[in-house]
């Protein structure tokens, strides 16, 4: 019924706005949006797996119900009658823009809830006692009792063994259960996982608006909406993207205006600002937000002798990238570092009582498998590896080209973070046998490099994964570490480094998110942020970046990750090894990504 109902009280609850009937039009939303939610957190709660289908179905009436009240909160008149506005847009706009990796956090949040015997123990109570109850409800319904004081007597048991089990979930949690059940949080409950210097920017792309609710702990929400199709939005993300993996000439117009249309509305709320934490949908996962321009520019920038100027001298580059004065470009990463997490109730469940990684060793590193071909894996028909029902062919998977490179990567990283040849998985070592039988949990620092497959790429029912060394005659162990097999990974990481090609894709599912990749699976593994890239980057920047970055955070771990890459990326700017280094084809497809512990 709710898959019916709540579309018709979304339309509804637009015809009354158009005809200025604010009341009646929150009131038709409030009405759309309790039937799908309550739905939503009914499959969830029961452990249905097909949550993210049924979420999917809501999506169109969701996004809709979010951007009227988005609309209603910035309506002067409207939102005089309506005091609650902002906060029904806050959860509004959480609702609409749940995706695929904020499902997957989520559900690490859930696993980890359930691990712990005590509260398990709970749980299992709890459900018990409620289950008993509606029974009993439905028995006496059917057949009265002539005895209702041994039913009181049961209920009153029930009762009180709910009351006593939720008392020992509550005590555990730091929050609300229901922070891990699809509930949207407050404006309140997010600006307090914030620290003093730090803005959370929630951008929802809508049709033919960008929606931005932008919040500081000190201040009150900043909304603001930039006029821009979702086609166009697209292209320009697609074009930056494409300008910066290509080593040559990038059009900081467009990344001029990208970010006039992102957060110039903002600017003035995003001063003194030292890390911006960003939630988004649509393209805007996929963005290189690094190197937006902060300032006007009409050049097209390192394309050579044949970039394309409109209106400004252009900075040679291309072949003759050397000339190419990078460093002086007002790129974003100048002024903050940009970290996306995947929700708002994602941040708020986890980062009150989030931990540095428990574990004892410093750093596991996995890379260089044994592979016998020329061709990357992007110069190779990708299909021709998997059979129809998704199984790997281990002879065509050897066919793609060595990594030798990535062995020089991870063992400058290794020795980056104090770690030994002990705790490099490479060449023949690089398998799932090996991976399995470590205790992943035990590193705080994990690294793949290797090629990474995308869904998209694939036949039949593959998924996503990364490439190992084959292993002749285990079963099981067909070279490929599928997305479902790392789901099923146990970590305590602070971070996991995917430097594999194209890591931030997606899943190759029908409107599948950039972040809903591989990443969505080490976060449901336990990671709790990851570095990934969005294209291929060469040996020597990703040594440099990755490196700089890790130093960085060693030397100072208070830092955080997102500054200590924004550090790096300031070393190869400002004093490139070699003229490539300061491209932002070097350093901007690097993206932070999931939710750090909290510091003040």
């Amino acid at each position: 019924m709710a898959k019916t109902l709540a579309p018709v009280y979304a339309r509804l609850g637009r015809y009354a706005f158009e005809d200025k009937d604010w009341k009646a039009a929150a009131a038709l939303l409030d009405e759309a949006d309790a039937l799908m939610i309550e739905r939503l957190q009914q499959e969830w709660r029961v452990g249905n797996e097909q949550v993210g289908l049924l979420y999917r179905a809501f999506q169109p009436a969701l996004r809709l119900a979010a951007q009227l009240r988005f609309f209603l909160a910035t309506n002067d008149k409207a939102r005089k009658s309506l005091p609650d506005a902002l906060e029904r847009t806050f959860a509004g706009l959480q609702s609409a823009m749940l995706g695929d990796t904020a499902l997957a956090m989520q559900a690490s949040i859930r696993n980890s809830i359930l691990r712990e015997p005590d509260l398990r123990n709970a749980i299992e109570r709890r459900d018990g006692a409620r289950s008993r109850l509606t029974q009993m409800a439905a028995t006496e319904a059917m057949v009265p009792s002539k005895l209702p004081w041994v039913i009181a007597a049961r209920r009153a048991a029930a009762e009180g063994e709910i009351a006593e089990a939720s008392t020992v979930i509550a005590e555990r949690l730091a929050v609300s259960e229901d922070f891990a059940a699809l509930v949207p949080s407050t404006i309140d409950q997010a600006a307090a996982v914030l620290a003093k210097d730090e803005a959370l920017a929630v951008l929802h792309a809508g049709s033919n608006n960008v929606f931005g609710f932008v919040l500081r702990p000190d201040r009150k929400p900043f909304l603001f909406v930039s006029k821009i199709g979702q086609s166009e939005l697209s292209d320009r993300v697609t074009q930056l993207r494409r300008d910066a993996a290509s080593f040559g000439a990038v059009d900081m117009a467009n990344a001029a205006a990208l970010y006039d249309v992102l957060l110039k509305p903002a600017e003035a709320e995003l001063t003194g600002v030292g890390h911006l934490i960003v939630i988004a949908d649509g393209p805007l996962p996929g963005l290189p937000w690094a190197m937006l321009a902060t300032g006007a520019s009409s050049a097209r920038l390192g394309g050579g002798k044949a970039a394309e100027v409109r209106g400004a001298k252009p900075i040679v580059g291309g072949d003759d990238a050397g000339g190419a004065d990078w460093a002086s470009q007002p790129f974003l990463i100048r002024r903050f570092p940009v970290s996306l997490a995947p929700s708002v109730s994602s941040l708020v469940a986890q980062r009150p009582g989030l931990a540095v990684s428990q574990a004892t060793k410093p750093f596991l590193g996995v890379g260089n498998p044994l592979l016998r071909g020329r061709r990357a894996a992007s110069e190779i028909e990708i299909a021709t590896l998997f059979s129809r029902d998704g199984g790997v062919d281990a002879a065509a998977l050897s066919d793609l080209a060595p990594l030798p490179e990535t062995a020089i990567e991870l063992s400058a990283l290794a020795g980056s973070l104090g770690a030994g040849p002990g705790d490099l998985l490479l060449g023949e070592r690089a398998t799932e046998t090996e991976l399995s039988v470590r205790s992943l949990a035990d590193y705080r620092v994990l690294a793949f490099a290797t090629h990474g497959i995308l869904a998209g790429e694939v036949g039949g029912t593959a998924e996503p994964g990364l490439v190992l060394s084959p292993e002749s005659g285990a079963a099981g162990r067909d070279g490929y570490l599928s997305l479902s097999e790392i789901m099923s990974l146990r970590l305590d990481a602070d971070l996991v480094i995917l430097s594999a090609c194209n890591t931030g894709g997606a899943d190759g599912r029908p409107r599948a998110e950039w972040m809903s990749g591989l990443a969505r699976g080490f976060i449901a593994a336990g990671a709790r942020q990851l570095l990934v890239t969005l294209w291929s980057i060469p040996s020597e920047p990703t040594v440099r970046l990755t490196t700089g970055m890790t130093a960085a955070y060693a030397a100072e771990p208070g830092l955080g990750w997102s500054r200590a890459l924004q550090r790096a990326v300031a070393s190869m700017l400002d004093s490139p090894a070699t003229p490539i280094e300061a491209h932002p084809a070097s350093w901007a497809s690097f993206t932070v990504l999931g939710v750090d512990a909290l510091r003040r």
